[in-house]
């Protein structure tokens, strides 16, 4: 026995049944008592997924306020309260609740569109109590349950197999392997990877065909779905690229402002200016240079990406998942279920001696054999399929139907003529199944399976002409077409059949006449490859994971138009060092017999290389990736609810495109952030800029502390959150990804900045001393705060587009509605009597408005003539592929 144990206790499937039967105290013929049963559900619990402690909703609205930027500008609001500017006070609050509400609302719709997606894996299982088979709930199920299983039940928890007949179970959830698996009671390696342990049966997998008997070795989180439900929980999500770029851009700026303020009060106190003066324009002008609409511009940036993603059937369950997409650098795709339809169909034939396509019409020569290969197919079957297609039974066998109804054959009408008169199961022994049937013909034998069993006990098989012996070379020729075929990445089954004599007794699998080959394949979904070219095109990496065979994954990846040069296996995943697969990983775009772990070191050694990883999966195999990626993508349609829950997008229409859509939005989102950013600091900067060289030449501030945060409020609200609604640039899915070590703030972002900052700061200034040589002062405050708002609303057309003129880009209303707005309000701080004594203004003369209009007007100018002359340094240019 010790050779047979793991660290999570015996290698069940290594175990001879009367091993686990002892072991587990049980008689599999009588199960157990209703009392023991009692007892070890005491014991080990309910049979039950663990499910991950949900935040409430006041948890998840604290959560809102956690960010460092949303920290200091609470901060910022308690010393404008302190400083006596409660108005101010009262709005920067008022961003920072908006910007949590907004949060919390989108993760509250999400979770409730979630919700509708969840259902119960396993609600009943039949298990053998007192002797009696019983139907119970599946979390009353306890180790040493023996299950009775038959096709349709859905496995209620991991149970080794101690009986099969033909049994067969769909492990996809699991393995990530479309075809379903042959269970026998033969104990396997003791080394045998997930995928090959056909003496287990597995907590959520499907039973599609035959029955049979297993005692139950785990429940509820010590099955394997449960372990990796269980691994997730222990595991924190990931931070987005924004999230950690938004708190470095927002400690960067604390510190820049904090010093910059202790200078504006030093030159302003050495200038002999009163100490509680300079004190209080310092800490207005620290106030106003911290960006306080960033938080919520960012928020609503999001939700509108998540509304337009909504649209699209994607279920954003974290705000900042969307602008993360736009950051991916790497796309692991599970291949099960999302690049494939997860279910089988017939896609080609081989017979007299050629290949054919299954999903077109036949040839007329090819006549004789396809209507024997199509009566085999449909008689030598035991699935059905109702009047739209839907299958009940194995997958293989379903999808043999739909062949056969798509050549013109209703498998219904023939089966009643053909009645069935005696059945030899499949086996995984005999590796086929054989039928008789009553014909018009007489009685006739079917016999279907793998192409090696049944070749063996064929001596004709059907030419252009009709049935011919089989010789030695004839016989290689079929197999090597066999083989032709599963390198295609395809399941082949033989087909063959012989009249019988009246004789009962006459053997129905002998002297055979094969009627041709059938190759079988999980579909791709038509927009697979689409989806991979275009992800290709936008210098993402796509990665396919599977639980298939590498010859299948090599057929596939070619079908997709991946790279099929190396192939890695789970097993060398396993096994090779990290410095070593970090290195395997540049040269590998399929991976293939991975498990769940193996997809989770994946996504590990990706993102420590500094990769920006996209995981997409619908199976319990998938969660572990799912959750440490960098974003997670579940499919909705048919995925697990494990996956679901660990995913950040859920996909309800399952459509692969939409991830490709999702890329763009966030690549737009994240544009956009970057355009309102820089727009934001630009503007901040100039007011700095005013204030810091007015004090440093003349000795005196040329704006009062309210008219600095006034500005702050006109300029850093509408205009920015309507920066943040600028439709996609044509390109931007022809871009390189972003660097993954690039913030939103970089040595490229200097030029806009400092640029245009230090045009609205000059532009600024010369409104303030045309005005002082009049020798008013206050008409100097005046013009300068016109001047500085008219400037920076001119600037926000600006940022745009870093490199195309104005007047080639299209309409965006929403900013023009905010420079309208904005602009409306500082003519009402200027010359409405009820404002002007809380401004210090007294109006501007119509001479003095133009002097204001052209010098406001002037940086504008400046950049839209660089753009024109297409000296574009001024700002970053992306990169292109």
């Amino acid at each position: 026995m010790g050779a047979l144990l793991t660290a999570a206790g015996p290698a069940w499937h290594a175990l001879p049944a009367s091993g686990v039967a002892r072991t587990l105290a049980v008689d599999p013929s009588a199960g157990l008592t209703a009392a023991e049963a009692a007892v070890r559900l005491s014991r080990f619990g309910v049979n039950a997924l663990p499910e991950a402690a949900g935040a409430g909703a006041l948890q998840r609205l604290a959560e809102q306020f956690t960010s460092f930027l949303v920290l200091v500008l609470v901060a910022a609001a308690v010393l404008s309260f302190a400083l006596g500017e409660r108005l101010d006070a009262v709005a920067i609050m008022a961003i920072v609740v908006l910007n949590a509400l907004l949060g919390f609302a989108q993760e509250h719709r999400a979770e409730r569109a979630l919700q509708t997606l969840r259902a119960t894996a396993a609600p009943m299982a039949t298990v053998v109590r007192d002797s009696i088979p019983a139907r119970i709930p599946a979390a009353d199920v306890v180790p040493g349950d023996v299950l009775r299983l038959q096709d349709g039940d859905v496995v209620a928890a991991d149970a080794r197999v101690v009986e099969s007949a033909a049994l067969r179970a769909n492990e996809a959830i699991l393995t990530g392997e479309s075809a379903p698996v042959d269970k026998t009671s033969d104990a396997v390696d003791v080394d045998a990877d997930l995928a090959e342990r056909r003496s287990m049966v597995y907590c959520g997998s499907q039973v599609v065909y035959g029955r049979g008997t297993a005692i139950v070795v785990a429940t509820g989180v010590e099955t394997e779905m449960g372990r990796i439900a269980a691994s997730m929980a222990r595991r924190p999500s990931p931070r987005t690229p924004l999230q950690r770029r938004l708190a470095a851009m927002g400690r960067w700026l604390v510190y820049t402002t904090g010093a910059l303020c202790a200078g504006v009060f030093a030159i302003g106190v050495a200038r002999g200016l009163a100490a509680g003066d300079v004190f209080l324009t310092a800490a207005s002008l620290g106030v106003a240079a911290i960006p306080e609409g960033l938080p919520a511009a960012a928020t609503i940036v999001l939700a509108l990406g998540v509304q337009r993603m909504a649209r699209r059937n994607a279920i954003v369950r974290r705000l900042a998942a969307v602008e993360a997409l736009g950051s991916v650098t790497v796309m692991c795709i599970d291949k099960t279920g999302t690049l494939t339809e997860n279910r089988m169909e017939a896609k080609a034939m081989w017979m007299s001696g050629r290949y054919l396509d299954a999903e077109r019409d036949m040839p007329s020569d090819a006549g004789l054999a396809l209507r024997q290969a199509l009566l085999a197919a449909t008689l030598c079957n035991d699935a059905s399929l109702d009047g739209d297609g839907e299958g009940v039974g194995d997958p293989t066998e379903v999808a043999l139907l739909a062949l056969v109804r798509r050549h013109g054959i209703e498998p219904g009408e023939a089966r009643a003529k053909s009645p069935r008169e005696q059945e030899l199961p499949f086996t995984a022994e005999r590796a086929r199944m054989a039928v008789v049937c009553r014909t018009p013909e007489g009685r006739t034998a079917y016999v279907k399976g793998a192409p090696e069993a049944v070749v063996a006990l064929a001596s004709a098989s059907y030419q252009d002409g009709g049935p011919a012996p089989l010789d030695h070379a004839e016989r290689g020729a079929i197999l090597d077409a066999a083989a032709g075929l599963a390198a295609r990445g395809m399941r082949v089954l033989a087909l063959a059949g012989r009249e019988l004599p009246d004789d009962a007794s006459a053997d129905p699998e002998r002297d055979l006449v094969l009627y041709g080959l059938v190759g079988l394949a999980d579909p791709l979904r038509p927009e697979a490859r689409p989806s991979l070219q275009a992800a290709m095109a936008a210098g993402i990496h796509p990665v396919m994971l599977t639980g298939d065979h590498p010859v299948t994954a090599r057929a596939i990846s070619e079908e997709l138009g991946l790279p099929t040069e190396v192939i890695i296996t789970g097993r060398q995943v396993e096994d090779l060092p990290e410095d070593q697969l970090e290195e395997a990983l540049a040269q590998a775009s399929v991976f293939a017999r991975v498990s769940s772990h193996h997809k989770l070191r994946i996504i590990e050694a990706y993102r420590r290389l500094g990769e920006v990883v996209a995981m997409t999966g619908d199976g319990v195999n998938d969660a572990p990736a799912l959750h440490a990626a960098d974003v997670g993508v579940a499919m909705g349609r048919g995925g697990t609810d494990v996956a679901r829950e660990a995913a950040d997008i859920v996909l309800a229409d399952n459509n692969v495109q939409s991830i490709v859509a999702a890329v763009e939005e966030g690549r737009t989102i994240y544009e956009n952030i970057r355009k309102f950013v820089h727009y934001l600091l630009a503007c901040n900067l100039a007011e700095v800029l005013v204030v810091f060289l007015a004090l440093s030449v003349e000795g005196a501030t040329p704006l009062l502390p309210l008219q600095i945060l006034f500005i702050n409020l006109l300029t850093d609200g509408l205009p920015a959150l309507a920066l943040g609604a600028e439709p996609a640039e044509p390109d931007v899915m022809t871009r390189r990804p972003r660097p993954t070590k690039a913030g939103i703030l970089g040595a490229a972002s200097l030029a806009p900045i400092a640029g245009i900052g230090g045009l609205i700061a000059a532009a600024t200034l010369a409104a303030y001393w045309w005005a002082q040589a009049t020798g008013d002062d206050e008409l100097a405050r005046e013009m300068t705060f016109a001047t500085l708002v008219g400037a920076q609303l001119a600037a926000a057309l600006q940022f745009r587009s870093p490199t195309r003129p104005l007047l080639s880009l299209r309409r965006n209303v929403w900013l023009l509605g905010a420079i309208v707005l904005s602009f409306s309000l500082l003519l009402a701080a200027i010359h409405a009597p009820f404002l002007q004594p809380a401004f210090d203004t007294s109006g501007l003369s119509a001479r003095e408005w133009a002097v204001v209009g052209g010098l406001s007007l002037a940086p504008f100018a400046v950049v839209e003539a660089l753009k024109l002359a297409r000296v574009g340094v001024w700002l970053e240019r992306p990169q292109r592929l």
